[in-house]
């Protein structure tokens, strides 16, 4: 049974956030257990912590804003452990910049030490500047739902695969596999994984990973991923459901009637 285990991990906020049916049921199954017990990750590397943070409380989500966490500001915290001091040159398409003011990270478009990528969506603007400023280049290997794997095996016509290709001896992706999930977020967090649950609407490898270091998977089934796309993926999963209401069923949290 889960019902011992006591830390949840959502990576469902597309799905939360744009099914109305689905985040009534999110919210129940939130209210039954303890906030500080509740975590949130994105795959959004130019979206903020805070700017997580708001879009859930402004959906009715209740969260500690210290249980959130994304892609940047782990990798800001990886970049502190390799240099005692830095500035960045962000390269954004949001713009949301606040995990670098959160960390105290200095934005400097004249002369930084590092270049810190967020987007996919590199223009010949943001290439000039990656050519002109030879310094390393920062990005998450959450930007590929691949994780960068095989890139040369890949057909998409990718900038960042290019950047991959022609700055390689300048490049920073400390989020690869193995490690990303180990170093990077449940030390982070100090959590234990074998008692978490990773709620997700999608797999991937990213949540095999999770598995593997002893967490277990939860996938919630949506339009985006069915139970045939299950079937037919190469993943498998501890508990596959179909509403937050059954989950509270099967991990004895539901209210008496």
């Amino acid at each position: 049974m889960l019902s011992h285990l006591n830390n949840y991990i959502f990576y469902v906020e597309n799905a939360l956030l744009n099914n109305n049916e689905l985040k009534k049921e999110c919210l129940k199954f939130i209210n039954r257990v303890p906030m500080s017990k509740c975590y949130f990750f994105t795959h959004d590397c130019d979206l903020s912590k805070r700017s997580l943070y708001k879009t859930l409380i402004s959906n009715g989500v209740s969260c500690d804003f210290d249980n959130i966490l994304t892609p940047t500001y782990l990798l800001l915290d990886h970049c502190k452990n390799l240099y005692d001091n830095f500035t960045i040159y962000p390269i954004s398409t949001t713009n949301d910049l606040d995990d670098f003011y959160l960390q105290n990270i200095h934005i400097d478009y004249d002369n930084p030490s590092l270049i810190f990528i967020s987007t996919t969506n590199i223009t010949k603007d943001n290439l000039k500047t990656i050519n002109e400023l030879n310094v390393p280049l920062v990005f998450s290997s959450n930007l590929c739902a691949n994780r960068f794997y095989n890139c040369n095996m890949c057909n998409k016509d990718c900038s960042l695969k290019y950047i991959k290709t022609f700055y390689s001896n300048r490049i920073i992706i400390p989020d690869l596999p193995p490690l990303y999930n180990s170093v990077y977020l449940f030390k982070r967090l100090n959590i234990e994984t074998k008692n978490t649950i990773v709620i997700a609407d999608f797999l991937r490898d990213d949540y095999m990973q999770f598995q593997r270091l002893g967490c277990k998977l939860i996938l919630l089934l949506t339009n985006k991923f069915t139970f045939d796309d299950y079937i037919r993926s190469p993943y498998d999963s501890n508990l596959v459901i179909d509403s937050f209401e059954n989950l509270l069923y099967f991990l004895n949290l539901k209210e008496e009637v």
